[in-house]
């Protein structure tokens, strides 16, 4: 797609020379900045700013001993060293963004130990990253991996240095002599030259690398020839990502990393825009609007998403890509989405946090178009409608309310068919997520913090990631297996004004000792004067019978007034779970939440729903109906 009309010879044409490409206003076009400061909001960022450099120049640089860097070989820990080495690259880019508002040089050098700093890392790349480093501990100097972090590092220095060359070079020009240097030893030259992993396009490594790389690229080279040759290389990588992509624009790593998947690909098409002047624009390509699309489809209500695959179950979205990605696309959806989230999901509020933070380390790179992107209006928006139905044929997704009007009203049920060899993958085929007035009813736990286990044999070891984890049946203590021969089949979906119904087979999903001859799951959403969301498994067994057993994790305080009946309690309202007592078994417990990233989403703990199969037989059905409550929980 994309290298069909970009041959190196028309990228070269077309590709504005470095010294004459101004992507945003460098710290010395006064004007613009002081432009940007006639809104109250930017004021407000500019202070939240100027309070946040302040405090970091009160206190130490963050450290990254050897020891540090060797705690991952020897723990797997990948947080002790990860934090100290993104709150560097956060720091910088609050500094640079200081100086850029004030303009007085008060916070030169700070900057300039910031990128002294930095470039005077062994490595770029970060030990979860690195081959070997179990046995090796620490990286080799100069071994030019370049990974996320060391193409995301790149681009950040290169656009600090944009941002303040003239400043910088009146300090001495040696700091950005020395930042260019390491950028093309570290990353431009061994991408030039080498082959990555990423190169295959199999995942969001593709676009987020490629869009970093040529970043860096665009801020610090001046051979056109070069420049385009490099750029051609990138377009390939991303060739290669849009390949792996289905036509429903459906991202199988989840929402979280279509930020960095999806969303790095808007920044690297974005590039390409700005350096051609216009000239080179994919944003009509049907597939490339889908991808953007997706992220306002799998969407909740308010912080709550879809999550399957390793991501959160609450989440701020990237809010410049979001918006930015609506803007060129014509989607109102995602441009609703990244301004709501901005106002904490109140249309009436102010946007709070005033500028994003945490983004790994591209903090800079993000708040900078959150500044130039974003309007900086700090009024009340009208949140639009939302589709009733929204179905990802090809990921096997599904979306749908019971109301589709603005306000969070009703049920909001999220369901999955797919298989389990998708990227991020989870054993979660027949997994259902429900909502009711906004709040979680029935959830999926959503991503932990990554340690060493979490990309290694042992990731299914995690409850979060692992089938009984998730709400689809264990038979005989058996759960779904990985891998992507073990998937969903005869997959429907179809959708009236009065329900939306997904049904699927779940028995491929299983490996051999579950005995399964059948597994069949219907999720049915009832748009009816009295709505409801209904669950019905019907399983076949072969050879002896065995116990079926379901899990549904909720966040409510739960209780049961009578057999067949479970009253959730959520701060809009109560939900009633009615099952056949007769047929199923229920016993609850409570699931300490230890995970710093699960307790983000959900606090000290959630609550396990075990129904068990009460009689056990070679055939069997039971049905879950979730409805508003009418009883309210003592």
């Amino acid at each position: 797609m994309l290298c069909a009309t970009c041959s190196p010879e028309r990228l070269q044409s077309l590709l504005i020379p470095t010294d004459s490409w101004k992507p945003f206003p460098p710290a010395a076009d006064r004007g613009a900045w002081e432009t940007l400061l006639q809104a109250p909001l930017n004021q407000a960022r500019r202070d939240a700013v100027f309070k946040l450099a302040e405090e970091y120049l009160a206190t130490p640089w963050p450290l990254l001993p050897a020891a540090l860097a060797m705690d991952f070989g020897r723990t797997g820990n990948r947080m002790h060293f990860e934090k100290p080495y993104f709150a560097r690259r956060q720091r910088l880019g609050i500094y640079v963004l200081a100086e850029c508002f004030e303009h007085q040089g008060r916070f030169l050098d700070a900057i300039a130990d910031a990128l002294w700093a930095i470039s005077e890392e062994t490595a770029w790349s970060i030990p979860a990253h690195l081959p070997n480093i179990s046995k090796e501990l620490l990286p080799p100097a100069g071994q030019g991996l370049v990974d996320l972090f060391a193409a995301e590092t790149a681009h950040v220095l290169a656009e600090a240095c944009f941002l303040l060359g003239a400043e910088l070079d009146g300090v001495t020009p040696v700091i950005r002599q020395r930042i260019h240097q390491e950028i093309r030893q570290r990353v431009i030259e061994p991408v030039e030259t080498r082959e990555f992993g990423w190169f295959s396009g199999e995942n969001n490594w593709a676009p987020w690398c490629a869009s970093n790389v040529l970043g860096a690229a665009f801020y610090t080279l001046d051979d056109a020839s070069r420049i385009a040759a490099l750029t051609h290389r990138l377009l390939k990588v991303n060739d290669r990502f849009l390949a792996h992509q289905s036509p429903d624009g459906g991202c199988d790593e989840g929402p979280m990393y279509w930020g960095v998947a999806g969303g790095a690909l808007l920044i690297f098409l974005e590039l390409l825009h700005s350096r051609s002047g216009g000239a080179i624009s994919f944003y009509a390509e049907p597939l490339i609007r889908e991808m953007g699309a997706y992220f306002a489809k799998v969407h909740l209500e308010g912080p709550w998403f879809a999550a399957f695959a390793d991501a959160a179950a609450r989440m701020q979205p990237r809010l410049p890509i979001v918006y930015r990605y609506g803007a060129r696309t014509g989607s109102e959806p995602l441009r609703a989405l990244a301004l709501l989230a901005e106002r904490q999901w109140d249309s009436a509020a102010a946007p709070t946090p005033v500028l994003s933070q945490g983004m790994c380390g591209g903090d800079l790179s993000s708040n900078l178009r959150e500044l130039f992107w974003m309007p900086a209006d700090n009024g009340p928006i009208t949140p639009p409608a939302r589709p009733a139905d929204n179905w990802l044929p090809n990921l096997e997704v599904l979306v749908a309310r019971t109301d589709a009007g603005p306000a969070p009203r009703g049920f909001t049920l999220a369901a999955k068919g797919g298989h389990n060899g998708e990227n991020h993958n989870h054993n979660d085929i027949g997994q259902f997520i429900l909502l009711f007035n906004g709040e979680p009813v029935i959830v999926d736990a959503g991503r932990g913090v990554y340690t060493r286990d979490t990309f290694s044999p042992r990731r299914y070891e995690a409850w979060f990631i692992r089938g009984s984890g998730h709400n689809a049946p264990v038979i005989g203590g058996v759960e779904q297996q990985a891998g992507a021969n073990y998937a969903a089949a005869e997959v429907v979906h179809t959708a009236t004004p009065a329900e939306s119904r997904l049904a699927l087979r779940l028995d491929g999903a299983y490996p051999e000792p579950a005995g399964l001859e059948q597994l069949r799951r219907e999720i049915t959403l009832r748009r009816t004067p009295e709505p409801a969301v209904i669950v019905e498994d019907r399983y076949v067994l072969r050879g002896a019978p065995r116990p079926v057993a379901l899990n549904l994790l909720t966040p409510c305080a739960a209780t049961s007034p009578e057999p067949g009946r479970v009253l959730l309690e959520t701060g809009q309202g109560n939900v009633e779970l009615c099952f056949p007592p007769e047929a199923l078994e229920l016993s609850q417990e409570d699931v300490v939440l230890t995970d710093e990233a699960l307790q983000y989403a959900w606090g000290p703990h959630l609550t396990r729903l075990l129904f068990t199969q009460r009689a056990e037989g070679l055939k069997g059905a039971y049905a879950l109906t979730f409805r508003e409550g009418t009883q309210r929980i003592p």
